[in-house]
């Protein structure tokens, strides 16, 4: 299965693979593995802060890429007279991975009133929380075509936690769209 994100604002592309298991005509679940890259650009962020609550340090048009090994789980409900439409929802686990580049100011002088902010262009791990999990919802429709099903969904990932959070949020929800193919042979396969 291809996967491609629409973020605000951002982008982002991905690539998975799912087992779907068949309960009875209507019902089905699936699980799945996917590994997703979403970009965000955040205007400003900021970075260090003292115990005096002084910003010291600031970031401008900061890009963050969040790569993620993401784990769905969903159960589907097939609508119809042929079951080619389904809805859905579930759950998700991501194991995240982050980089980001942008424009970082500092304090040129620490405790120094009269001081200036210098900027410099900076690349670099993005300290991102390593998880996010959340609930996912979504519809869509497949078609069978010979002995090859075509399959088109779209579902909402909703991310529970805040990836970064420091006067700023870092959160990764975003809508997803899928594309996605299944042969005769693993259609047999999954049959009981």
């Amino acid at each position: 299965m291809t996967t491609i994100q629409l973020i605000k604002p951002g982008s982002g592309f991905g690539i998975g693979f799912q087992h779907i298991d068949q309960i009875t005509k209507r019902f089905s679940f699936t699980l799945g593995v996917e590994f997703i890259n979403t970009n965000q650009v955040k205007k400003e962020m900021f970075d260090i802060v003292t115990q005096t609550n002084r910003v010291i340090a600031y970031s401008k048009n900061v890009t963050y890429n969040i790569y993620s090994f993401s784990f769905p789980y969903t159960w589907r409900y097939n609508l119809g007279q042929q079951n080619r439409f389904f809805v859905e929802g579930g759950l998700f686990i991501d194991l995240n991975s982050s980089r980001r580049h942008g424009t970082m100011y500092i304090w040129s002088e620490a405790g120094d009133p009269d001081g200036e902010w210098v900027g410099y262009q900076f690349k670099d791990k993005g300290c991102l929380s390593m998880m996010n999990c959340g609930s996912m919802a979504g519809l869509g429709f497949h078609y069978q075509f010979d002995k090859t099903d075509f399959l088109i969904k779209m579902h909402y990932k909703y991310g529970v936690y805040e990836l970064y959070n420091l006067r700023n949020k870092v959160e990764n929800s975003y809508l997803q769209f899928s594309i996605g193919i299944r042969t005769k042979k693993f259609r047999e396969s999954s049959v009981k």
